[in-house]
């Protein structure tokens, strides 16, 4: 009896340790919460870092669609509509899908946010909203993909992106 009782504990033990182990993900999961004048905005995303690889018009090729970061789909959302470039975005959640180039980049809100990576049939009747940004060349490599709210002001702000060699900043008004 007291070896069964050695032998489960040993068995739970394994388990509860194992249970505790955690390994670093490759592309850690972010979020972004920020209230821009009244309107609160989140970004749900996955982090890669280029460890080494050369990024932009190889890893992510120049010219194709984009999940705009790694993992499941790159989610914004907004509480209220906000104004991209003239547009109007109705307030909710939307994929956030990019269009690199080498000095712009097409910048798609998606209303279909269920898609692992980019859309088996991509279906232009689901783009929100699409429009161009110029890209920055960047001094200072970013070896981690960020998406970052900045450059608040009481009724607008800025989309940022930037990884390895490359910023892109979308500007919207609430």
């Amino acid at each position: 009896m007291k070896r069964l009782y050695i032998v489960v504990f040993l068995i739970v033990s394994h388990f509860a340790v194992e249970a505790q182990v955690r390994i670093p993900e490759t592309s850690p999961k972010a979020v972004v919460k920020q209230v821009v004048g009244l309107t609160d905005v989140e970004v749900v995303y996955s982090r890669p870092s280029a460890r080494g690889r050369s990024v932009l018009g190889n890893l992510v090729p120049f010219g194709q669609l984009w999940r705009t970061g790694a993992n499941d789909n790159s989610i914004i959302s907004f509480s209220d509509d906000v104004v991209i470039n003239g547009k109007t975005l109705k307030k909710g959640k939307y994929a956030l899908y990019t269009i690199p180039n080498v000095q712009s980049w097409e910048v798609l809100f998606y209303t279909a946010t269920d898609n692992w990576g980019t859309p088996k049939e991509f279906d232009e009747a689901k783009v929100a909203l699409k429009t161009t940004v110029n890209e920055e060349a960047l001094t200072k490599p970013v070896e981690t993909f960020t998406i970052g709210i900045n450059n608040l002001e009481t009724s607008s702000a800025t989309l940022d992106i930037s990884w390895e060699n490359s910023y892109v900043s979308l500007k919207f008004e609430v």
